[in-house]
């Protein structure tokens, strides 16, 4: 967060499932906000704070679409 590190005594899947859709879980114990991400680079995503969290290998690229997805439906919002 803007923050801090916010440490929940839940599971992650059950933290993922209650936030909305601007949230996507890049790792196995990582979810990052998407707008707060400046892009996907090779060595993970890279935050606005300069952060980088990694990305799984095996999902890299359902990742990138989804990613890709929510800029271009944020740029179509803001287009209306």
């Amino acid at each position: 967060t803007r923050t801090g590190v916010l440490k929940p005594y839940i599971r992650i899947s059950d933290l993922e499932s209650m936030l909305d859709g601007r949230f996507l879980r890049c790792h196995r114990s990582f979810l990052i906000n998407m707008d707060e991400t400046e892009g996907l680079f090779p060595q993970g995503f890279l935050m606005t704070d300069g952060v980088t969290v990694p990305v799984k290998r095996d999902k890299r690229t359902v990742l990138k679409r989804t990613f890709e997805s929510y800029c271009f439906e944020k740029l179509r919002e803001r287009e209306r």
